[in-house]
């Protein structure tokens, strides 16, 4: 008897245990579940952008440091570069202070704004928008391409297409100005090429 009764005490422990085990694995479900409908869908927008050859430049930028000519490789800087300013503070504060339409008939609203992000001060908001715009862009170098893969990912098509927009535009607006900063540096540098030539002929 004694043997039946721990049996039947053992099985009863077991049976209430897998009770639990089982309410607790559909309690997991159901706030797995919850917890996706919070979050809402996602909709992701994707760019690659292919930065020139840095090394094409790296034997010319040499040749001019050596005659005192500062010759920047603005047009051709390595992936990693263009990773560093794409998640740079500049560029990603200007997304920041942008207004952004969920839909077309939606109001303005700025990333603060659609994530309900806030802070003891403006400050201190603008600056946790700057993150949050970080964490909204994914950026992957692809070394053996030479190209780097860009996908925006927010809770709004709209949204996402802007920011990729905003992205590419200042990714733009920095080659335009490097290739002016190049072709300068450019021009000093066969200006000084040609004063060494001129000083060789007549030694």
């Amino acid at each position: 008897e004694r043997g039946e009764v721990s049996l039947l005490a053992i099985f009863a422990v077991l049976l209430a245990r897998g009770r639990f085990l089982l309410s607790f694995g559909l309690l997991g479900a159901v706030l797995g579940f919850s917890t996706a409908l919070v979050r809402g869908p996602r909709y992701t927008t994707a760019a690659t952008v292919r930065p020139e050859d840095a090394e094409s430049l790296a034997g010319y930028a040499a040749l001019a440091s050596q005659l005192g000519v500062n010759l920047p490789l603005t047009g051709g800087e390595s992936l990693d570069y263009y990773v560093d300013l794409l998640h740079s503070r500049a560029v990603l504060d200007t997304v920041a202070r942008e207004q952004f339409r969920t839909d077309a008939h939606s109001p303005t609203r700025t990333i603060a704004e659609l994530y309900d992000i806030r802070g003891r001060d403006p400050a201190e908001k603008h600056d946790r928008s700057v993150r949050k715009v970080r964490e909204l862009v994914d950026l992957t170098p692809h070394v053996a391409a030479g190209t780097i893969g860009i996908v925006v990912s927010t809770s709004w098509p709209d949204v996402s297409k802007k920011i990729l927009h905003l992205l590419l535009m200042q990714l733009n607006a920095f080659n335009i100005q490097s290739r002016s900063s190049r072709a300068k540096a450019e021009r000093e540098f066969a200006e000084a090429r040609l004063q060494v030539a001129k000083n060789e002929l007549q030694e």
